[in-house]
């Protein structure tokens, strides 16, 4: 190898050099964007479909307030309409009540359930027989579950007049007196002069396995005092109420919104954790509806909740995107 060769060899090798280390730039900054590009696209997707979600899941979760909101409203109505009468009478019930509820078929029974002591328990149950319903008494559950004769006790909360008839005729005669849960809520109403919203329970009249609940409202004598807890105790005469499952009125309140694919859980924060769960709605754009769940399955950590008051109760609304959601944002 000649002189000119031996000083032409460096030069090539840096040229080959610096040619691959361009080449190794290019190659790096070409794949840092490609990975910029990536995330940045998907942070905006996720974005995307975060804000839809959210909006979406808003929109249901104000569907269920404005259908519990209007249901208060019913018995605001029927509360007002016993306070400006001196006496309802059964078929008065009947014709007041019918547009209530076929304007809120979310609602399964508005009652009446008057304070019934016991040394008129007797007459109280003749007047319901001689008002056509023969085989009324008042009645409560016994440890097999089934409904028998109440056993005597110094008052008495029976469910007295229920609308429709039809499909709650096992609840009329009912002493709501008689299970702990309904009695706690009877009380706190009684005490504060306000409506009061029962924890989750088994309806009398539930077929299915449905929790269900009850809101009160205290009726009390006309023209005397209920200034203090002490009167409002004295002078109460009875409660109107509404009776729900609360999976119907869940599912009722979003019939008229599209479906698009998000699973919903109901919880009542004011009850122990081991009695939280309220309902699950799964997702009308699942083929097959999903199997119930008492916990709300937040894998990809999109979610959204509220928590809505209901008579004094506080009920957390957590609702979760299905894949059908995802895929069609």
């Amino acid at each position: 190898m000649d002189s000119a060769e031996k000083a032409l060899k460096p030069k090539l090798q840096h040229r080959f050099l610096y040619r691959y280390l361009v080449s190794m730039l290019v190659l790096l900054l070409g794949m840092a964007l490609s990975v910029y590009l990536f995330f940045t696209f998907r942070e905006r997707e996720e974005k995307k479909i975060r804000t839809v979600f959210e909006k979406t899941a808003g929109d249901y979760v104000s569907a269920l307030n404005r259908s519990i909101e209007n249901n208060i409203n019913v018995l605001h109505a029927l509360h007002s309409f016993y306070d400006s009468s001196y006496e309802v009478e059964r078929s008065e019930f009947k014709k007041f009540t019918a547009h209530l509820l076929k304007e809120n078929p979310s609602i399964q029974a508005l009652e009446w359930i008057p304070r019934v002591p016991d040394k008129l328990r007797t007459a109280y149950e003749k007047r319901a027989q001689k008002e056509g319903l023969p085989d009324f008494r008042i009645t409560e559950r016994n440890a097999g579950g089934l409904l028998v004769k109440a056993g005597r006790r110094d008052e008495y909360f029976p469910v007295y007049f229920v609308e429709p008839y039809k499909g709650n005729e096992v609840a009329l005669g009912f002493d709501l007196a008689s299970n702990s849960t309904r009695l706690e809520a009877l009380n706190l109403s009684r005490d504060t002069g306000k409506m009061t919203a029962t924890a989750r329970i088994k309806l009398v009249q539930e077929r299915d396995a449905q929790f269900g609940f009850l809101i009160f409202h205290p009726i009390y004598m006309k023209n005397v005092p209920t200034d203090s807890i002490e009167d409002r105790r004295m002078n109460l005469e009875g409660f109107v109420a509404e009776a729900f499952r609360i999976g119907d009125l869940l599912e009722d309140s979003l019939t008229y919104l599209e479906p698009r694919g998000i699973d919903i859980y109901l919880y009542d924060k004011s009850a122990p954790v081991s009695e939280r769960f309220l309902a699950f709605y799964s997702s009308r754009t699942r083929t097959v509806p999903a199997a119930p769940s008492r916990e709300a399955k937040t894998g990809t950590g999109l979610h959204y909740s509220r928590t809505l008051d209901v008579a004094g109760r506080k009920w957390l609304v957590s609702t979760i995107p299905t894949p059908d959601f995802v895929s069609a944002v």
